[in-house]
C-alpha cells in the first residue's frame, strides 16, 4: 500500500518535487517485512532479467523462521 501510495503522490505532484521518507523501528516486524520485500524484490529482479536458473532459493526456511518469530523485549 506504501508503494502505490508513493506512485499516487508522485502523479499528483507531477510538477513539484517530493520526498518520501519511511520511519522503521529497529528490532520490529515491520523491520522485518521491509526485508522480505527486499529479497522478494530481488527474486522478482532476477526472474524477470532473465538470469539462469538458481540452484539456491533466495528466501530459505529459516528465512521464513526470521520473519515469523516473537519479538524479544
Amino acid at each position: 500500500m506504501e508503494k502505490q501510495a508513493t506512485d499516487r503522490a508522485h502523479r499528483i505532484s507531477q510538477s513539484k518535487s517530493l520526498w518520501v521518507v519511511i520511519l522503521v523501528a529497529q528490532g520490529t516486524i515491520d523491520e522485518r517485512i521491509l526485508a522480505l520485500q527486499a529479497c522478494k524484490a530481488a527474486l522478482s529482479e532476477s526472474m524477470y532479467s532473465g538470469s539462469v536458473g538458481r540452484k539456491q532459493p533466495l528466501l530459505s526456511e529459516s528465512d521464513l523462521q526470521k520473519l515469523l518469530k516473537p519479538r524479544s523485549r
